[in-house]
């Protein structure tokens, strides 16, 4: 008997949303003072490895920030920058709407209430809570990938469609958990690659999932399937790759995930 695994919109939107937020992640905000030297501040700044920190004045409250590259040239104050909207994303805010934000930028302040008081950076989308929120995503996605294959495929067109060294690995996978006393079919013990090549095999499961092209499908699969590997094997998450393509990726199976809970899941 095949286990069910379909996910609601509310599971999604307990993973995407309610979760894991950006506060998770943040770290405390360094600051210096307004009357702090700039050779001291630059000290502080490399030895932490930050480009960017905020300032207080002499009762403590936060005044802006200043970068790096900015003291090269001046003082505290007269690189003193303000706080843009777009700098600074509440803590309660969902991790992809951090990701959305650093896109377009490599750090963002956090807000808790309202005080600014932490800061994030792209390094910190290395910390275990994005890790645990990805697992999930890609968790969702194989969960995705295997419905649509049962709708589309009977057991027999599986079988025909696997060469003989995939069919082989997932029989083996099959007999090896049946012993154990489980009740799956083979399907369930499919790689993510056999799911992904039976997918793309299937013009009708392509259009389904709202991909313009094989070739969109074909691409977005091979990232999702390098970021499962990354994951799986606790690796750096941008490695041979960037920061860029990782957020672009995470963001894409958000979608994918959202478009296949609204519209295909629900058949």
């Amino acid at each position: 008997m095949p286990a069910n695994f379909r996910f609601t919109d509310a599971e999604l939107q307990d993973v995407l949303v309610d979760l894991i937020r950006t506060g998770h992640i943040a770290q405390p905000l360094i600051a210096c003072r307004i009357d702090d030297t700039a050779g001291t501040v630059v000290k502080l700044m490399r030895a932490r490895g930050l480009n960017v920190v905020g300032v207080r004045d002499a009762s403590g409250k936060l005044m802006g920030m200043v970068q790096q590259q900015d003291l090269q040239r001046g003082s505290i104050a007269s690189s003193l920058q303000p706080l843009e909207a777009g700098q600074v994303i509440d803590a309660e805010s969902p991790l992809l709407n951090l990701f959305e934000r650093l896109q377009h930028r490599h750090w963002a302040f956090v807000q808790h209430g309202n005080e600014i008081d932490g800061f994030v950076s792209r390094s910190d989308l290395q910390r275990s809570p994005v890790r645990m929120l990805l697992f999930g995503l890609v968790s969702m996605f194989e969960v995705a990938m295997l419905e649509m294959i049962r709708k589309h495929y009977s057991a027999e067109e599986v079988v025909e469609r696997l060469n003989a060294n995939r069919l082989g690995i997932a029989r083996r996978l099959h007999a090896s958990r049946e012993q154990r006393g489980e009740e799956l079919e083979l399907t369930d013990c499919l790689q993510i690659a056999d799911k992904r090549d039976l997918l793309l095999a299937s013009r009708a499961c392509i259009q389904e999932l709202g991909f313009v092209s094989n070739n969109a499908a074909a691409r977005f699969f091979v990232r999702v399937e390098e970021l499962r590997d990354r994951l799986v094997h606790a690796n750096d998450l941008i490695a041979g790759s960037s920061w860029s393509e990782f957020l672009t990726t995470a963001l894409e199976l958000a979608r994918f995930l959202r478009h296949y809970a609204e519209h295909v899941a629900k058949e």
